[in-house]
């Protein structure tokens, strides 16, 4: 739709680096640099590093609060008992099982007439990784412990069996949300951290209002308390 519209797209190319230049911003990539007046780094889990190899991004309160955490989805196949698994029986949930933070899991009906399968998934903060450094491999051991730990002992599913699993990354924030914001000392770089596992319900309005910003138009939302600012120390 973006090219339909007039977007020149370019795809398989790394961002190295970004640097000012008067009042734009030069961006150099593996395929050549750009000058822009206005930039938006909406580079998920890529984005910590990026905020700070950007030289006087380096000094944004940003720099450093982004985590990236590796978390893992399963897929279980419920034999017979797909039926008490669909979506007319068995809802969306996330269910806390205490009132420690991680405590908890969430899962999705069965669906897909070809392969219906019960998804589930936990969320853990506890170790960062990077892009670079994931394994993105799920290994049996894990798909084990998932079904042991969660599956069998809560959702009455004695035929479980995972089918599927995948590994993916959530970039966060201190405070679990997002960080959307023009850099401080760089007004013509803008920031869009999401997602922490939600923000891909939210891109079409998150996309929307910096589509705005960049144009210079009126904003239709307080993006306020999403600034980059809200993490600096106290009196900084």
């Amino acid at each position: 739709m973006a090219q339909a519209h007039g977007a020149e797209v370019h795809t398989h190319e790394t961002v190295l680096s970004l640097e000012p230049q008067g009042d734009a911003t030069v961006v150099t990539t593996t395929r050549g640099t750009y000058r822009a007046d206005q930039v938006v780094l909406a580079a998920g889990a890529w984005l910590p590093q990026l905020v700070q190899a950007g030289g006087a991004l380096h000094s944004a309160p940003l720099a450093g609060q982004l985590g990236v955490y590796r978390q893992v989805m399963f897929w279980f196949d419920v034999g017979t008992d797909t039926a008490a698994f669909g979506p007319a029986q068995f809802p969306v949930f996330i269910w806390a099982l205490g009132d420690e933070e991680g405590n908890s899991f969430y899962g999705f009906p069965a669906v897909g007439p070809g392969a219906p399968a019960l998804k589930i998934a936990t969320a853990q903060y506890q170790a960062t990784t990077t892009p670079q450094a994931v394994d993105r491999t799920v290994a049996p051991a894990e798909a084990d412990d998932m079904l042991r730990r969660y599956v069998q002992p809560r959702l009455n599913a004695s035929q479980a069996r995972c089918t599927e699993a995948h590994a993916c990354l959530y970039t966060v924030s201190p405070d679990h949300g997002f960080v959307i914001d023009r850099l401080p000392g760089w007004p013509g770089v803008h920031v869009a951290s999401p997602c922490s596992g939600h923000g891909f319900k939210h891109s079409a309005a998150i996309g929307e209002v910096l589509a705005l910003r960049v144009l210079g138009l009126p904003e239709w939302a307080d993006l306020s308390t999403l600034s980059a600012g809200r993490f600096a120390p106290a009196g900084a």
